[in-house]
């Protein structure tokens, strides 16, 4: 035991002088550095010099006041913490060469006023603390995103408990909600129509199947109960059924429907599962009623399927629309890098063809500002692999989840304005941007009173 105990002590006695060695010669190095940009002849010395010749020259040209003074005005051009520790590193590395410098200090040096005018005292200043060695924006970043349970890519770690529907955003309202009423006379005949003929697809499918029978039917699946268990079991049933809103359950579609129209339609799911329908409406089932609403089926067709899109494999996935939206996304893609970013909605929307300039927010952007708000909220909502930027499988999301937060509910298909709340936007038959006309008045306003207040200054003065 004394042998391991003695060696453990050994073993760190060398670690601790090995690490005063590195920092006495790193601190050597950054001290030469500093006198050589300060005194000319070391310029055309410092290549003939060894470290050792260096460390010779520097002891005895310097008394050790002198290096106590050196030191000082080195820390007050640094203005941060760690010239105190590099004063006091040095006073070790001297030692070896200077008698007047003892090998017994360890007191800390007191870290002198900056003189006035100097960098150090508009830092103190200014600032409330020392910067450090590195600026640390990324670092505090990537801690803050950590602390709130998001990678820097924008998923979810799972550290803060979330509801099962914590990714579903209001795609299509907020401040998207300009961008989509701008929209709408280009993509939504299109999507509407898509929407309605993947609903219909799988409604059409029969509600039972007696090779699959439905996981949510409780009665179906207990198949082991005697017939007066079952009965009292199928009453239990339908009382929990009453109990929901019968407009979204006789409007839904069950499981075994979904798994009917996942085989023929062949969308992305797993082949090998057998209870794969099962899967997909726990996934999507919003309500907890064991059936998908028509929004929570097209929500599954938009965010279940994306991986496929425009493929042979799947049916009714959006071919037409997306061949649209992909024209949209590289004529916005300028420089051709498969990204595009909110300048470039910004720039290059306003040139999108249209019937009227109905819900246009880009007609007031010279005078009201506020809506580039709009196309930052859309990219800030759909941007997850490059912070800033929306690759084309983003775009092509953002605009399908858009149009799906706006015109389902979880009874039908909207074919009008009624659940996007224009009305609330616009006004003047929907061609004036309500607030951002009244923003440009109040900004036309203030600009007229500056301008008569210099005028009137201008005539005193002549």
């Amino acid at each position: 035991m004394k042998i391991i105990r003695t060696s453990i002590s050994l073993f760190f006695i060398f670690l601790v002088l090995n690490l005063v060695i590195e920092s006495s010669y790193s601190t050597d190095i950054m001290m030469l550095r500093k006198r050589k940009t300060k005194q000319d002849e070391f310029e055309g010395s410092s290549s003939g010099l060894s470290s050792s010749q260096k460390s010779e020259s520097s002891s005895s040209n310097l008394s050790s006041s002198q290096k106590s003074e050196g030191s000082s005005s080195n820390s007050g051009s640094e203005g941060n913490s760690s010239s105190s520790s590099s004063y006091s590193s040095s006073s070790s590395s001297y030692s070896s060469s200077s008698s007047s410098y003892s090998t017994t200090t360890t007191s800390i040096p007191v870290k002198p006023p900056a003189i006035p005018g100097s960098q150090e005292h508009y830092w103190n200043t200014f600032f409330v603390a020392d910067r450090g060695d590195k600026c640390a924006g990324e670092k505090l970043l990537r801690a803050t995103l950590k602390k709130l349970g998001i990678s820097e890519n924008g998923e979810y770690l799972g550290k803060i408990k979330q509801g099962p529907f914590w990714w579903v955003k209001e795609w299509g309202f907020g401040q998207s909600a300009y961008l989509f009423d701008f929209l709408d006379p280009v993509f939504r005949p299109q999507i509407l129509k898509d929407f309605t003929s993947i609903y219909l697809a799988f409604k059409a499918f029969p509600i039972k199947d007696n090779q699959f029978p439905d996981p949510f039917d409780i009665v179906s699946v207990r198949k082991d109960l005697d017939p007066v268990s079952r009965e009292r079991l199928r009453k239990q049933q339908i009382e929990m059924q009453l109990k929901l809103d019968q407009r979204v359950f006789s409007a839904s579609v069950n499981a075994v429907q979904v798994h009917q129209g996942l085989k023929s339609l062949n969308w992305n799911y797993d082949k090998s599962r057998s209870d794969y329908a099962k899967t997909f409406v726990l996934k999507y089932d919003m309500n907890k009623d064991g059936r998908l609403s028509p929004r929570e089926l097209l929500l599954g067709s938009i965010h279940f399927n994306q991986a496929i899109f425009l493929t042979d494999q799947c049916k009714l996935c959006y071919e037409e629309i997306l061949d649209q939206i992909d024209a949209v996304f590289a004529y916005l893609d300028c420089d051709k890098d498969g990204h595009i970013s909110a300048e470039d909605l910004y720039t290059h929307l306003p040139k999108l063809r249209r019937d009227s300039q109905q819900h246009n927010f880009f007609l007031l952007s010279n005078i009201a500002t506020i809506r580039t708000a709009v196309v930052n909220d859309f990219l800030l909502k759909n941007s997850y692999s490059t912070r800033g930027l929306l690759t084309k499988k983003e775009f092509r999301h953002g605009i399908l989840l858009g149009f799906w937060d706006r015109q389902t509910s979880d009874t039908n298909i909207v074919n009008d304005d009624s659940r996007n709340l224009k009305s609330l936007r616009w006004s003047e038959d929907e061609v004036v941007d309500t607030l951002a006309m009244k923003y440009a008045k109040h900004t036309l306003l203030a600009r007229a009173k500056e301008y008569a207040a210099l005028k009137d200054k201008q005539e005193d003065i002549d």
